[in-house]
């Protein structure tokens, strides 16, 4: 299955109107990792252990970038997992492009909005 399918496949269904998950790793960046069947093997240092998972279930916690005291105000308290949500979605399109590009033409010529979109997405990357 081409890469590209394969993450379609392990982002599908994933788009919802309320997320409990937030991950602070976001799926489309684990899904260029999977094997074959969509999973990831992953070693959990703490219990020493290695299992395989998909993308949709580990890096994040639950309600992650809820934001309670918007709610008081009225607002939506997933306010910032959506946002986040609009930009990793922005982000996928573009790497995607680029890794297309690279493998058909060998090289990328970036526009300066695409860099704009990727240094927002940097931005929010706690180091």
């Amino acid at each position: 299955m081409p890469r590209g399918s394969l993450i379609s496949t392990c982002l599908a269904g994933t788009k919802m109107d309320k997320s409990n998950f937030h991950h602070y790793v976001p799926r489309f960046y684990l899904a260029r990792f999977v094997d074959s069947n969509g999973r990831l093997w992953v070693f959990d240092k703490i219990t020493d252990r290695v299992f395989k998972t998909t993308p949709n279930k580990i890096a994040g916690e639950n309600r992650f970038y809820d934001v309670d005291d918007l709610r008081t105000i009225g607002a939506d308290p997933q306010l910032l997992e959506k946002q986040l949500a609009d930009i990793e979605s922005e982000v996928y399109k573009i790497t995607e492009n680029w890794l297309y590009l690279l493998e058909t033409k060998g090289a990328v010529n970036i526009p300066q909005i695409n860099r704009e979109i990727i240094s927002l997405f940097l931005d929010q990357i706690p180091f």
